[in-house]
């Protein structure tokens, strides 16, 4: 009887020895478990930090490159402004002559079919064709006078002409007094106008 009691405790304490051992398994399973969760996540941290520092460097070194091509930029589009203001100044004589020619070979186109309409009277076609004349002499006068000024060493010079005046435009910064009087010389004498008629401007 004494001997079946002992070894109902014997059973006992071994079971109650085998669940302590059991227990402290998983507590130290579940230690460790922990211990390479933390260092995971610092590690995970430091890479995160780390990425972040390249992230870092990476938009230093995107900015100093942005930056340099602004700079790049900003000269081009100086030298590009100073080549455009250059191209406009030229276009600007450029254009000015078509359009003051294309006036003149509209008003002859004009005069030029009254001549051909049989229509009108003889003192019409007569006025028609000194008009085409007076028309043509002057835009000889002005091409002879722009030739001049220009052989004084002026780039480009532009003459408009009216009843009432003469526009002369020359290319250049500004104008001396002796530039002035040379040109004012040559437009009164190829065009046959009063020097108090002749206004000479730069552009």
């Amino acid at each position: 009887m004494h001997i079946k009691i002992l070894k109902k405790n014997q059973i006992i304490i071994s079971v109650i020895a085998l669940m302590l051992i059991t227990v402290g398994y998983i507590n130290f399973s579940s230690s460790i478990s922990k211990t390479k969760e933390t260092n995971a996540l610092e590690i995970n941290e430091a890479e995160m930090a780390g990425i972040g520092d390249a992230r870092l460097v990476n938009s230093d070194s995107l900015t100093e490159e942005v930056i340099s091509k602004e700079a790049g930029a900003t000269e081009e589009d100086t030298q590009e402004t100073i080549s455009s203001s250059i191209s406009e100044a030229s276009n600007y004589f450029v254009s000015s002559r078509m359009q003051r020619d294309n006036m003149y070979s509209e008003i002859l186109e004009s005069y030029e079919k009254l001549l051909a309409n049989d229509t009108i009277s003889a003192e019409q076609k007569s006025n028609s064709s000194n008009e085409i004349n007076n028309i043509n002499n002057k835009k000889n006068s002005i091409m002879i006078a722009e030739n001049l000024i220009k052989n004084l060493g002026f780039e480009d010079v532009v003459i408009f002409m009216n009843e009432t005046s003469v526009s002369v435009i020359v290319k250049a910064e500004t104008l001396q007094e002796a530039d002035v009087a040379q040109i004012q010389n040559i437009v009164c004498r190829e065009l046959n106008v009063g020097a108090e008629l002749v206004h000479i401007s730069v552009r």
